[in-house]
Order: structure tokens, then C-alpha cells, then sequence
């Protein structure tokens, strides 16, 4: 029998967190004696009994996705041994790096108790599933005293990268680290057509040599957040070309997103942002995630 969890606020903050003790709820499953209701305020279970790190793989999604919600998941298995959280189990959760320490990320209530011998092993099994979302938005932006309208979508949608392997920590969180010009770039063509096209159109004009987050947290009763700034330089763009289309890519579950420019007054209208390489650009954007 599948248990729906309750994400708390907690674990909105944990998508979007960068911290070990907050990326690492994806590994460490809890149990506990309490009954009571879950409530998004929860930091703990309501009346903690074990806490077990040592996941193992039971399933997990192809690696192409499939429509029409393009979704992808893994399924992992925690086991008590004897001795182990030995009593009456009524509460089950994810949490943090480090038990009963206020990092928890959801909650479930066992419609049954469970009574756990001291002799006796319990498995425990957790689905986890991200649903990319696949409604564009649109909105404007000033950017050098020029108007622009953008368009924002997600795209390349069916080719998630191992969810099991890289985990579904920092999925809310951009790529920070390592070789980041592959992963927040501008294009100078109109974005990927289609959700499933796995490139926009026209010529790569370069990476961003920096991303930083600017700041995380809950945007309100169902939404959390992480804000963060890229930095591209000199190098990016060549006078000719206008930067249309920016790419970026959240660090571990692979999802790729797309934002296109188009200049609605200026000199330049219906076409991208201006940069030549005399010239460095900042671009502070925001990731958003909700529970279901």
C-alpha cells in the first residue's frame, strides 16, 4: 500500500537548500511511535524511536522519460534490524544528514500501527517522484533601460539524467560548481521549440563563468524557492549576435530550463540583448518548486 507524504515547509527549504545537513534527506528514512496528524511546520517526528542511512536501489525510472507528464522516480529500501526501532511504529519520515535534528523533509502516518519485535527486521520502501512542470511563463524585464518580454518553459524533458546515481538532492538548486559554462549558456536562436527538442536555435555564445546563490527558502504556503545570479564574461557574445535564449540546468535531477529575450522597444525590437566582448553581464533568476 502506497502512504502519500506531506513535504513540509522544512523540506521545501531542503529542495532548494546547498548545505549537507539540507541535501541529504534523499538517504536518511526515520520512524517513530507518534500518531498525530502531519502538519507542514513538522522539523522532526513527532516521537522519534530510529533513524537509518543505508539505502539500497529497488527501481527506478528509464532513462528517457515518458509523456505525458515526463516524470521521473526511483524507489529505494531502508532496513531495521533486530533491535531497532523495536515498539509500536505509527510515524514515518525523511529527514536530514543527522537523525531527530530538525531536518525533516516529509511525513507519512501509518493508517495501522506497526509493532516491531525486538527479533524481528522491517523493511521500509519510498517512492520518490519529480514531475517537471511543464506550463510556460511569461513576464517582462528591464534590462540597460531596454523592455524585453521573456518566455520561460522547460525543454529537453525527456532525457533525465540517472535520478537513482545523482540522487534527488539539490534538484531546486542550479549548477554551482565544477565546469559551469556547459550548463547556463546563451544561445542566439528563439528557444527549443518543442519541450522534448533538446537545444534552441541558432549559435552557443558562451557559458557563464559564475553562479551564486543569491538565497533560498519558502515563497509562501506551497512554493519554495532558490534564487541565484550568473555571471557571464568578456568572452560571452560577439558583437554581432544577440544573445535570445538562455539555458540553465539544476544540479542533480537534470532539469533543463530556457529563458528567450526579445526586445519590445529600443533600437533593437523582436530581437535578443546586445553584448559584445567589451562588455560583462549579471543575470540573477529563480528556481521554484511545490508540494502536491
Amino acid at each position: 500500500t502506497m502512504i502519500p507524504n506531506l513535504v513540509t515547509d522544512r523540506g521545501l527549504v531542503q529542495y532548494h537548500g546547498i548545505s549537507i545537513s539540507e541535501n541529504s534527506w534523499f538517504s536518511r528514512n526515520t520512524i517513530g511511535s507518534g500518531g498525530s496528524a502531519s502538519t507542514v511546520s513538522m522539523v522532526n517526528l513527532e516521537s522519534f524511536l530510529a533513524a537509518n542511512g543505508s539505502a539500497s536501489t529497488i527501481d527506478q525510472s528509464p532513462s528517457v522519460s515518458v509523456p505525458p507528464d515526463y516524470e521521473f522516480w526511483v524507489t529505494r529500501k531502508w532496513t531495521y534490524a533486530p533491535g531497532s526501532g523495536t515498539g509500536t511504529i505509527r510515524e514515518v519520515g525523511m529527514e536530514g544528514v543527522n537523525e531527530n535534528s530538525g531536518n525533516l523533509f516529509c511525513r507519512a502516518v501509518f493508517p495501522t500501527p506497526i509493532v516491531k519485535g525486538a527479533t524481528q527486521y522491517l523493511d521500509v520502501f519510498y517512492k520518490f517522484t519529480v514531475w517537471q512542470s511543464l506550463v510556460a511563463q511569461t513576464g517582462t524585464a528591464l534590462i540597460n533601460g531596454v523592455n524585453y518580454d521573456w518566455h520561460s518553459s522547460v525543454f529537453n524533458v525527456a532525457t533525465p539524467l540517472n535520478p537513482a546515481g545523482r540522487a534527488f538532492t539539490n534538484g531546486g538548486v542550479p549548477v554551482t560548481s565544477g565546469t559551469i559554462s556547459i550548463y547556463h549558456q546563451w544561445y542566439s536562436g528563439a528557444r527549443a521549440a518543442t519541450i522534448t527538442d533538446t537545444t534552441p536555435a541558432g549559435s552557443n555564445l558562451g557559458g557563464a563563468s559564475s553562479c551564486v546563490i543569491d538565497d533560498y527558502g519558502t515563497l509562501d504556503a506551497n512554493t519554495g524557492y532558490c534564487d541565484f545570479t550568473l555571471h557571464f564574461g568578456l568572452s560571452v557574445g560577439n558583437g554581432t549576435d544577440f544573445l535570445r535564449t538562455l539555458i540553465t540546468r539544476s544540479k542533480a535531477t537534470k532539469i533543463y530550463r530556457q529563458m528567450e529575450f526579445t526586445a519590445t522597444d529600443g533600437p533593437n525590437i523582436g530581437e535578443g540583448i546586445p553584448k559584445d566582448n567589451t562588455q560583462e553581464m549579471d543575470i540573477s533568476l529563480r528556481y521554484t518548486s511545490g508540494r502536491l
